[in-house]
């Protein structure tokens, strides 16, 4: 399947993009996952990177882009004004589904950049999905883990019609709850570790909010 790893970005200075995306794409990028393209949507940064190998661009070129890695920049930031607003978030959800459907891609891995793969066996899980969209969860707050997600086949489709949709549609919910997805996969450990431990789990198969967790995370 052509697979394209996203995740969406936006960085103030040259320091986070090397402390959060670099260190999400040099991770990512050597677990064992399988893709064909990696592609950053950034939502408006006053700055781009200078440390990462990539190629940006503005729009969707008629041919796709030949680099590994891609970076869509947006000229003005959305971001997330208040809670449960994020037009910035939703506006990358959109970028990478006309990507994806412009090159004709059959799979779409979302790994934020805070998300983290930890062991073989979710790497394998995630690899081996082919018609489904796929949430993992998340043990501690029991909700499907918008992080990591990833849609192949009829799963795609779905993708691509909700993010068809404006943004208005999604506005002051929480998009957690509101995405349809076909599988919410409960056999994995892990959870938005940031918001209520000091260190990631030994146990934990994935990770999120993780920022200030990285050493456990880089131990592991």
């Amino acid at each position: 399947m052509k697979t394209l790893l996203f995740c969406a970005s936006f960085a103030g200075s040259q320091v986070l993009w090397n402390r959060r995306w670099k260190r999400w794409l040099d991770y990512h990028t050597a677990v064992g996952l399988e893709f064909d393209q990696v592609l950053i949507v950034d939502d408006g940064s006053p700055t781009l990177p200078r440390d990462i190998d990539c190629q940006v661009i503005y729009d969707l070129p008629d041919v796709q882009p030949e680099h590994k890695v891609v970076l869509f920049h947006h000229n003005d930031n959305l971001g997330s004004p208040a809670p449960f607003e994020y037009p910035g978030l939703y506006r990358s959800m959109q970028t990478a589904t006309d990507y994806v459907t412009k090159y004709n891609f059959d799979k779409i891995v979302n790994i934020e950049s805070d998300a983290f793969v930890l062991t073989n066996r979710v790497t394998e899980y995630i690899n081996n999905i082919n018609d489904d969209w796929t949430a993992l969860w998340d043990h501690h707050f029991a909700i499907p883990e918008l992080g990591i997600n990833i849609a192949a086949g009829r799963g795609l489709e779905l993708w691509s019609s909700v993010f068809n949709q404006t943004y208005d549609s999604f506005r002051g919910k929480m998009l957690e709850e509101e995405l349809p997805f076909t599988q919410v996969e409960k056999n994995f450990t892990g959870a938005r570790y940031g918001e209520f431990v000091d260190s990631v789990p030994e146990d934990a198969d994935y990770a999120n909010q993780i920022d200030q967790l990285w050493a456990s995370i880089y131990k592991k």
